[in-house]
C-alpha cells in the first residue's frame, strides 16, 4: 500500500528531479537496474521485482511494463514453444542501451525477453499471454482460455509505431514496420485471420499485416487438422482400448467414474498421444463419456517458504537439493502461484525413478517448504454409456463429417488466401464474407505488384525518417516494394544533396536545426 502510494507520486514530477528519484527508487525495487537508466514520467512497473533493465535503457512517457506469473492452473491454457527464449516465465528483460517508445504496453505473464539496442516507437505493445479466440465461447471473463508464448527479441530490432507482438521471436538486424502484427503461426482459417489482423487497425490509423510463410508452416497445419479427425478404425480400437484399460465389461460403465491418466493409456497400449486426445473429444462431442481436460497439465507445486529456509533444507539433503534445483531450472513461477509439473519428466531430467520424485516432493509437502498437490484427484473419466460390442460401436458420423469438412474448407481457405495467383488479398476476404460485388482494393501487395505502382507520394519518405531515425538505407528501402524502391534511393539522394537529411556509414539521420 505505502509502495503504491510512493510510486503514484513519483510517477508526476518533472524533469531531472523526478527521473533521478524514480531511478533511485527502482534501482531497489527493480530485480534489476543497471547503470544510466531513465525513467519517464508517467511509467506503471506491475511487479516489478520481475522486471530487469539493462545499463542506459530509456523508459519513455506513460509506458506500461506488466510482469509476474499468473495463477492459470485452473484454466485452459495452450503453451507454445518458444526455443529461442532466453528467459523465465512471469519476467521481463530489456537490454542495454534500449529505448521503450512512448505509450508502450509490455506484458510479461508468458515471458519477454529483449536483447540490447532494442527500439520501440510510440505505441508498440508485446504480448505473451493472450486470450484464446477459439476456445472462449462464453466470453474472457466467465471461462477464460489463454495462450502462452514467450516473446524473444533480438540485438538492433526496431518496432515501428503501434506495432503488435503476439508471442514470437525475432531475429537481430530486423525493422518491423509501423502498424504491423506479428504472430507466429498461420491461422487455421480466415475468420482467425481477420480477427487477428484486424488488432492493427483498431486506432483508425493506416495498417499492414504482414505474414510470413514457410512450407513446413503450411505442412504443420494441414497436419494438426488430420490429426484432428482419426479415421473410424482408428476411433473404433481407441474406443476399444478405453474401455480394457478401465476393466469395463460390454453391457456396463454406465454412469461410472474412473481416474485417467492419457498418456499412460496411450503408452500401454502403443496409441498415438495426439490420437488419444482428438478421439476422446470426439467420444466426448458424441455423448459417450466426459473427461477433465485439467489432467493434461498434471500436479501442483508451489513453493511457500522463504528463499533461506528452502535452502537450510537443501543443504542438509542432496536429494531434496537436486530435485529443487531440477524444479526451478524446468518451471518458472513456483515462488508466486501453483505451478503445473510432470513427475515423469523431473524423474527423467534426474534419471530417477517416478516414484521417487513422488516420495520427495511428498516429504517436501509434509515438512512445509512446498504445496504439492496430485494430479490423480483431477485425471477422471466419466462413461455416460454402457459398453457395447465393437460391431454395434459408432458415432454420429453427419455431425463428425461436417466439423471435418468445415475445418478442411477453413484451412483451404488460408491457403489459397497465400498463393500468388490471388488478384486481390481484401477481394479475396470480402468474397470469403459474402460481400457482393467486392472491388479490388488498390493498396495490397497483389494489387500493387498488378498495377506496377512506382510512385510513391511527396514528401512520404521524408516524414517516415522521422520514424526511424538511424536506420540503414537497406532496411528502410525493404519498406516499400520493388518497384517503388528505385524512386525511393532517388528520394534520399535528393534529401541529402538538400541537407535534410544526412547518411553516416549507411545509417539515415534527419538533420536538426542545431545538427
Amino acid at each position: 500500500m505505502i509502495g503504491s502510494l510512493i510510486e503514484s507520486c513519483l510517477r508526476g514530477i518533472e524533469g531531472r528531479p523526478g527521473r533521478y528519484l524514480r531511478y533511485a527508487y527502482y534501482k531497489r525495487r527493480l530485480k534489476f537496474c543497471g547503470k544510466g537508466v531513465t525513467i519517464d514520467t508517467g511509467v506503471h512497473f506491475i511487479n516489478p521485482s520481475s522486471i530487469s533493465l539493462g545499463e542506459g535503457v530509456w523508459i519513455d512517457k506513460n509506458c506500461i511494463l506488466i510482469a509476474g506469473a499468473l495463477p492459470l492452473a485452473k484454466h485452459r491454457v495452450k503453451e507454445i514453444e518458444n526455443t529461442a527464449f532466453k528467459g523465465n516465465r512471469g519476467e521481463i528483460y530489456i537490454g542495454n542501451h534500449s529505448h521503450i517508445g512512448l505509450m508502450t504496453i509490455i506484458q510479461g505473464h508468458g515471458g519477454v525477453w529483449i536483447d540490447q539496442n532494442f527500439t520501440s516507437s510510440a505505441g508498440v505493445k508485446i504480448y505473451s499471454l493472450s486470450n484464446d479466440p477459439k476456445e472462449c465461447h462464453t466470453g474472457t471473463l466467465k471461462d477464460p482460455a489463454y495462450i502462452l508464448h514467450p516473446v524473444s527479441i533480438g540485438r538492433n530490432v526496431w518496432l515501428g509505431l503501434n506495432v503488435i507482438v503476439l508471442g514470437h521471436h525475432l531475429n537481430a538486424d530486423v525493422f518491423v514496420g509501423p502498424n504491423e502484427v506479428i504472430k507466429a503461426d498461420i491461422p487455421p482459417g480466415i475468420e482467425e485471420y481477420y480477427q487477428e489482423a484486424g488488432r492493427a487497425g483498431r486506432d483508425g490509423q493506416e495498417a499492414f499485416c504482414i505474414m510470413v510463410v514457410k512450407p513446413s508452416g503450411i505442412s504443420n497445419l494441414q497436419k494438426k487438422v488430420e490429426e484432428s479427425f482419426p479415421p473410424m478404425e482408428e476411433i473404433r480400437r481407441v474406443y476399444k482400448s478405453l474401455h480394457i484399460y478401465l476393466d469395463i465389461a460390454v453391457g456396463a460403465g454406465q454412469g461410472q467414474t474412473f481416474e485417467f491418466d492419457p498418456d499412460q493409456f496411450a503408452s500401454r497400449f502403443a496409441l498415438r498421444t495426439s490420437a488419444v486426445y482428438a478421439v476422446l473429444d470426439i467420444l466426448s462431442r458424441d455423448g459417450w463419456l466426459t473427461w477433465d481436460e485439467s489432467s493434461l497439465k498434471g500436479s501442483t507445486v508451489q513453493i511457500i517458504v522463504r528463499a533461506e529456509t528452502l535452502y537450510t533444507y537443501q543443504v542438509a539433503d542432496q536429494a531434496l537439493d537436486l530435485l529443487t534445483k531440477a524444479m526451478l531450472r524446468g518451471y518458472e513461477g513456483l515462488w508466486t502461484t501453483a505451478v503445473h509439473i510432470r513427475e515423469t519428466k523431473l524423474a527423467a531430467q534426474l534419471q530417477w525413478k517416478e516414484q521417487e520424485v513422488r516420495k520427495i516432493l511428498t516429504r517436501m509437502h509434509a515438512l512445509g517448504l512446498i504445496e504439492y498437490r496430485t494430479s490423480s484427484a483431477e485425471q477422471q473419466i466419466t462413461l455416460l454409456r454402457e459398453r457395447v460390442p465393437e460391431d454395434y460401436f459408432t458415432i454420429d458420423m453427419r455431425a463428425y463429417m461436417f466439423r471435418k469438412e468445415r475445418a478442411i474448407a477453413r484451412l483451404q481457405s488460408i491457403t489459397a488466401y497465400l498463393q500468388e495467383e490471388v488478384t486481390c488479398r481484401e477481394q479475396y476476404i470480402r468474397a470469403y464474407f459474402d460481400e457482393d460485388h467486392p472491388q479490388p482494393c488498390g493498396h495490397c501487395d497483389r494489387c500493387l505488384q498488378n498495377a506496377g505502382d512506382k510512385s510513391i507520394p511527396k514528401n512520404t519518405v521524408y516524414l517516415a525518417l522521422h520514424e526511424v531515425e538511424g536506420i540503414t538505407v537497406k532496411d528502410f528501402l525493404a519498406q516499400y516494394n520493388t518497384l517503388q524502391q528505385p524512386s525511393v534511393r532517388k528520394e534520399l539522394r535528393q534529401l541529402a544533396e538538400e541537407h535534410k537529411i544526412k547518411i553516416v556509414e549507411d545509417r539515415i539521420y534527419t538533420r536538426t536545426e542545431d545538427s
